[in-house]
């Protein structure tokens, strides 16, 4: 019972980790009750699909047999079918979602093969309700916890009016929270809730500033640079319609193909292969009983690979040697960090080094300290929160004090100082880079584009000018009129994928609902189907039997122990960078503390401000205990931001958690399911870690 609860109108005591069977549960209620809005369904949605019932794919044209007389089908492998009833089984449309006939959500049908073989074939909402009959609500209360006529009563009320899930970006920290995420999303489909304003799930939101992503696309700095960039980005992509102000579909297979062309060509990598091949992860993911893969995890590893390659980096035989941490905290913000990392990667570097604005515990395990500008001795814009489609504009207030430098400064100070060392060594020829390589003697040029962007106010300046070119803002929006008016308005999405993944006009008018062009014009998703994707037929998904959302236990990670661990951010320091700040330590107890329910810390004989030990196979760390009845029983609360070096030995919640991933997260070269910075990519978890607590009796 957090305190959030305090101020809601219901709240219902889920048990942790298992959201998707509560969602799940709604749905069924929902199905069987007759609250489905089937023309939303129909046409936002895969459940009208046509899917194999021999194999578990979805029908495809690769398939089905050419008509006489009719051209190739473009795009077979993400050409998809419904049934018609009077034509039999027809292609959907590749352009739009509205459609000229109901295809039938149930019902099961024979269609012949191309190569001659008849299988029977059923739409997808056909598959889904047969599969939440495992769901009934005196079921799913076994394992949620919530009581069915407490599901139900929900249910009804998604069903029949405006519905928003505020998601708070927990679910994923869960080794299942994708499940989790699809069945709320899932129950929001069969409710129509989307499209509209009150409606949608809301979590991370990334604000459309095209200037960021124009600067690496364009040849140079410049306003012609950027007109031309951006000609080549409508050429690709097309304009909106005069009208309605709505774009064209993202072209399938073309955005995906355009993301990971962009994605190859920026800095950044899914940190997996690192983690795997250099910081000792490799034996923690084998652990049995630790993850639920159908195999052992590292067979999909190896089986994914090749596709994964060119974010291989470092390779598995190249043994790093330097690390560069600006602007995060491996040691604290890796699950398992100083337990893996000080252990396996540290070892093996010749060189540590900390920009940041004061010091972290990575810091304090580093070699060199560059002290970088605190917020108000630097021009920055940066996202405040993850839940608004907001990009916060910060001016210099003051100078940086003492030898502090801004980052930008600092990162042009050093790549300017690689060049003239790699002439100095003859190494200048050498190339570097990923999609446009450039003489290793030339890295400082191409960093602050020959002199021109030394300093961050010409940078920011030209990445605000870019975006309101792209549309973002108005045409004479800059870094002076920032300066003077403290603001700009969005007054459009740009022209780039980013904006328009959105699928909704943004506005200074209105508040912002995602997926109102999906809903009111047609405009197919830019996803594998073009619909809102809920049967993924990945072979991995049909292997694990999640090509429709399921609940599947969290696994025991961290051994066979009775508590779990969950945690979330405490209200008074978002991440740690405040943790140590004498104001904020003044509005909590001043030290690391856990949450544990009233009857587990009786049980332990453990009171309200003992000194407790955390500790499962992986390891141990000590700290006060919070006695409370909002924790639920078998549940311990470690609430985020702490330094490590604030707990007694410099040992934290790091030295308990697995670092487990998913194995389907390797999955990729499914239409829409592949690598961009912040999207698709395994990642580590920590909620529900297996752990027990123990008073400490001797200090």
């Amino acid at each position: 019972y957090s305190p959030s609860g305090i101020h809601c109108d219901r709240y219902l005591p889920v048990e942790p980790g298992t959201d998707a069977a509560l969602a799940l549960s709604m749905c069924k209620v929902i199905v069987d009750e007759g609250l489905v809005d089937e023309g939303f369904v129909r046409t936002q949605t895969d459940l009208a699909l046509l899917a194999r019932t021999d194999t578990g794919e979805l029908l495809r044209a690769t398939h089905m047999p050419a008509l006489d007389g009719a051209p190739p089908v473009p795009h077979p492998d993400i050409t998809f079918y419904l049934w018609d009833p009077a034509r039999g089984a027809v292609r959907a449309p590749f352009d739009t979602l509205n459609l000229e006939f109901d295809p039938p959500l149930a019902g099961r049908r024979e269609v012949q093969l191309a190569s001659g073989e008849r299988v029977e074939v059923a739409p997808v909402f056909d598959l889904l309700v047969e599969h939440l009959s495992s769901y009934a609500p005196e079921r799913a209360s076994e394992i949620c916890g919530v009581h069915p006529e407490s599901i139900r009563a929900l249910a009804r009320r998604v069903a029949t009016t405006r519905t928003k899930i505020l998601e708070g970006f927990d679910t994923a920290k869960h080794y299942h929270g994708d499940l989790m995420e699809r069945s709320m999303d899932l129950l929001l489909a069969l409710t129509g809730n989307w499209g509209a304003q009150g409606r949608g799930l809301d979590t991370y939101t990334t604000f459309p500033f095209d200037g960021s992503y124009l600067a690496n696309l364009k040849s140079g700095p410049g306003i012609e640079a950027t007109e031309a960039a951006l000609a080549m980005v409508r050429m690709m992509f097309g304009d909106p319609d005069p009208d309605t102000g709505v774009p064209p579909p993202l072209p399938r297979p073309g955005i995906w193909d355009f993301m990971t062309m962009a994605s190859m060509a920026g800095t950044t990598a899914p940190p997996f292969f690192f983690w795997l091949n250099h910081c000792g992860f490799r034996e923690i993911w084998e652990r049995d009983g630790w993850g639920d893969s159908p195999r052992p995890l590292l067979d999909y590893a190896q089986e994914a690979a090749a596709d994964w390659a060119a974010y291989i980096r470092p390779a598995a035989d190249q043994v790093p040697r330097v690390l560069i941490q600006p602007g995060t905290n491996a040691l604290r913000r890796t699950r398992g960090g100083q337990r893996m990392l000080l252990e396996n990667l540290w070892p093996k570097l010749s060189l540590v080094v900390c920009v940041d604005q004061r010091f972290n515990t990575a810091g304090l395990y580093a070699d060199i300290l560059l002290p970088a500008a605190f917020e108000t001795e630097r021009v920055n814009l940066q996202y405040p929160i993850v839940h608004s489609l907001e990009l916060a504009f910060a001016d210099q207030a003051v100078p940086p004090a003492g030898d502090s430098r801004t980052d930008w400064h600092i990162f042009c100070a050093l790549a300017d100082t690689v060049a003239a060392r790699a002439v100095e060594r003859g190494m200048g020829d050498r190339p570097v880079g990923r999609a446009q390589s450039r003489p290793l003697a030339d890295v400082g040029n191409g960093f602050h584009g020959d002199g021109r962007f030394r300093s961050e106010e010409a940078l920011i300046d030209e990445l605000v000018r870019d975006s309101a070119l792209a549309g973002v803002f108005e045409e004479d929006t800059s870094l002076a009129t920032l300066r003077e008016k403290g603001y700009a308005q969005v007054v459009g999405n740009g022209a780039l994928p980013m904006g328009r993944l959105l699928g909704g006009t943004l506005s200074a008018k209105r508040t912002f609902s995602a997926f109102g062009w999906h809903v009111e014009h047609g405009v197919p998703y830019s996803t594998t189907t073009g619909r809102a994707t809920f049967y993924v037929d990945h072979p991995w998904f049909l292997e694990a039997g999640e090509q429709l959302p399921t609940h599947k236990p969290p696994p025991a990670a961290g051994g066979d122990h009775p508590l779990v661990l969950t945690g979330g951010h405490p209200r008074w320091s978002i991440h740690a960078c405040n943790s140590t700040n004498p104001l904020m330590l003044a509005a909590s107890r001043g030290e690391p503390t856990i949450f544990l329910n009233n009857d587990d810390a009786a049980d332990r004989e453990i009171t309200d401000n003992d000194l407790v030990e955390v500790f499962n196979d992986l390891g141990s760390f000590k700290l006060r205990a919070r006695v409370a009845p909002g924790p639920r029983r078998g549940q311990a609360i470690l609430y985020a931001a702490w330094e490590p070096y604030g707990f007694r030995s410099w040992r934290d919640g790091t030295l308990v958690e697995a670092g487990m991933v998913k194995w389907l997260h390797l999955a990729t070269g499914w239409g829409h399911l592949r690598f961009t910075p912040m999207q698709w990519q395994p990642a580590q978890f920590d909620r529900m870690t297996r752990i027990d607590v123990a008073k400490v009796r001797d200090t």
